[in-house]
């Protein structure tokens, strides 16, 4: 016995119909992915901005010549704060994708009749 502690309901509370459902679902689903796009991308710009100071903190390095870490400082600092603000943002960008799916997930339920196109029926009916 499996136990669900919110079961889909397979009418809307709302008395929406089909339509109104269907639209519900599809802008649940473009905000879903939206939101992906937005977990996905500010760590591979923190990781690209760390990457771009690393090169900077070493050029520095080449040129001065010496190992004093006052020439590295600036340029390592800039990485982390890149890395750092890329996870924070993705972060965030995960809640809400979390809370939107949720949200997706407890829509109603189409009835199976409405998820053919009117008037195209079956291949077992006549």
């Amino acid at each position: 016995m499996s136990f669900s502690p919110n079961p889909v309901p397979d009418t809307p509370a709302d008395g929406a119909t089909c339509d109104v459902i269907r639209k519900r679902r599809r802008g649940w689903l473009i905000t879903i992915w939206v939101l992906v796009g937005l977990v996905i991308a500010p760590p591979l710009a923190g990781l690209a901005g760390t990457a771009l100071a690393m090169i900077e903190a070493f050029a520095r390095l080449s040129e001065s010549g010496e190992t004093d870490p006052e020439l590295l400082a600036g340029a390592i600092s800039t990485a982390l704060r890149t890395t750092a603000w890329g996870l924070a943002f993705s972060a965030v960008a995960f809640t809400g994708l979390v809370a939107a799916m949720i949200r997706f997930f407890t829509l109603p339920r189409l009835p199976t009749h409405s998820l053919t196109p009117s008037g195209s029926g079956s291949a077992d009916s006549p």
